[in-house]
């Protein structure tokens, strides 16, 4: 578990998968949602994003601002509708976007990721628990 400042106003970026090495496995992403549980009441906003990595000798994205993901990313989509690369070869990575409004605490408890790999068609749960507070909890 983690625990982060979360700001109310700027999104926290999560990376909730990471590149693999010796995979040139690729699935299309049909829907990532957050497990997010609210402890606080409070509104959380999360989007799933896909994150192409400037080089593939980067580093990947733990956590961070919108700054370090411009600096670490050469491009940020949306994943829903993505055809996504698991190897380290193609330097791709979901993450998870979070913003909250008010203060309270939050858990996210990993990503459902609902995808298609060749014929197969599952989901499956990717990243870790996260516990996340922002500002006068």
């Amino acid at each position: 578990m983690e625990y982060r400042n979360l700001s109310s106003a700027a999104p926290l970026y999560v990376g909730m998968t990471f590149p693999q090495p010796d995979t040139d496995d690729v699935i299309d992403v049909r829907s990532a949602r957050a497990h997010v549980v609210d402890a606080s009441g409070r509104q959380i906003e999360s989007v799933a994003l896909v994150c192409t990595l400037r080089s593939t000798q980067d580093s990947a994205i733990g956590s961070g601002d919108e700054a370090m993901v411009r600096q670490t990313c050469s491009s940020v989509v949306p994943a829903e509708g993505i055809s996504m690369h698991l190897g380290r070869e193609h330097g791709q990575q979901l993450v998870l976007a979070v913003t909250a409004s008010g203060s309270g605490s939050v858990v996210i408890e990993g990503m459902d990721v609902t995808y298609r790999h060749g014929l197969q068609l599952g989901t499956q749960r990717v990243g870790g628990t996260l516990k996340l507070s922002t500002p006068g909890a």
